[in-house]
């Protein structure tokens, strides 16, 4: 059986690490999650007002629920779970 691909990309704001998690996410046809998408509300202008954390979590959690592969962009130091958060959800080799 193998492993599930589960690949967390960080990277300073604006180094391309969104651009290089789809990629990725698309060569190993897995979902792509954008951290930016569960950190701030949707709203016009962006970037502006940021979700509840435990909102944030529990829809990290649902989006990571869906499949057994998936490509992670983006920090997740202002979720308060960090990298904890993901490797909880990383089995080991």
């Amino acid at each position: 059986m193998r492993q599930p691909a589960r690949i967390h990309v960080r990277g300073a704001s604006g180094t391309g690490t969104s651009t290089f998690g789809r990629f990725v996410a698309n060569k190993l046809q897995a979902p792509f999650l954008d951290t930016d998408a569960f950190y701030w509300l949707p709203i016009d202008p962006q970037f502006r007002e940021k979700r509840a954390i435990p909102e944030r979590v529990a829809r990290l959690r649902a989006a990571m629920a869906q499949s057994a592969d998936w490509v992670l962009s983006g920090s997740m130091v202002s979720t308060r779970v960090g990298t904890e958060f993901v490797s909880s959800r990383t089995p080991s080799p």
